[in-house]
């Protein structure tokens, strides 16, 4: 059997009692059940349990070398599974899937599906193998940035999609981290001005400031204006440098966009 973690920190990581990272785990939306019972498969999700029961010998390797990848999983096509399947490292029992809180349960109509998770539908159609970043909520662990790509048979037709997590507390961590010459700092943006990582930004209070107002204040004006110009253009420019003014100084804005963030 599974040795659960009694370990504070990953116990409190996961929202959990029953993490155990010696195995992995499968999930289906109470919707996909036969019989009302989650251990009824069909053959379809049989054989794809059965193919992809090494996949936890992958999953555990990656984790070793990274424990910041908090989940790793799979989706499958329901050509694949019909059944809605997921497969997720480390274990667990996954109860906020399918409860608002313990044993508050959800009309199984509301259970968390795969197949209609952005982390899934953003990268589905894709036909290369680039990696798609998606920002998503999950229940256990907060806010996370998914890595996901498609899984194609040869003639590709889609298997699924194989993704993994990394909290944005640690993202913003590794960002605020950067060291920017005397003075300088680094931030982290969505593409709509969401501001994910910042040295003024408390990313736990109520009201969360965007971008122009952590940089300018909530006074607007002709530097605001003109910073939006900047920004438009970063966005549109994917990488390179810009001079802009910020309470009458002149400051450089260095930027990157991260491509394919759905």
């Amino acid at each position: 059997p599974p040795t659960f973690e009694t370990d504070p920190d990953v116990v409190d990581a996961y929202y959990s009692d029953f993490i155990s990272f010696d195995v992995d785990c499968y999930y289906m939306p109470r919707p996909y059940y036969r019989n009302s019972d989650p251990f009824d498969l069909s053959p379809k999700t049989a054989a794809t349990l059965n193919i992809t029961s090494n996949m936890v010998n992958i999953f555990s390797a990656i984790h070793a070398m990274n424990p910041d990848y908090v989940w790793l999983y799979m989706g499958f096509d329901p050509a694949v599974s019909d059944q809605h399947l997921m497969r997720n490292y480390p274990y667990d029992n996954l109860w906020y899937f399918q409860q608002e809180d313990p044993g508050v349960w959800l009309d199984p109509a509301e259970d968390y599906d795969p197949n209609y998770e952005t982390w899934y539908t953003n990268v589905e159609g894709i036909m290369g193998d680039q990696i798609t970043f998606t920002l998503n909520y999950d229940p256990s662990t907060d806010w996370v940035l998914s890595f996901g790509r498609p899984v194609r048979y040869d003639n590709g037709t889609l298997i699924g999609v194989v993704s993994a997590d990394v909290s944005v507390e640690t993202i913003r961590s590794e960002v605020l981290n950067i060291e920017v010459l005397d003075s300088g700092y680094a931030y982290l943006l969505t593409s709509d001005g969401t501001v994910l990582a910042h040295p003024d930004l408390d990313p736990v209070a109520e009201y969360q400031p965007n971008i122009f107002e952590l940089e300018f204040g909530s006074d607007a004006g002709q530097e605001i204006a003109d910073f939006q110009d900047v920004l438009s253009s970063a966005l549109a420019a994917g990488q390179g440098s810009t001079e802009f003014t910020k309470n009458g100084e002149s400051w450089i804005l260095t930027h990157i966009n991260v491509t394919n963030t759905g």
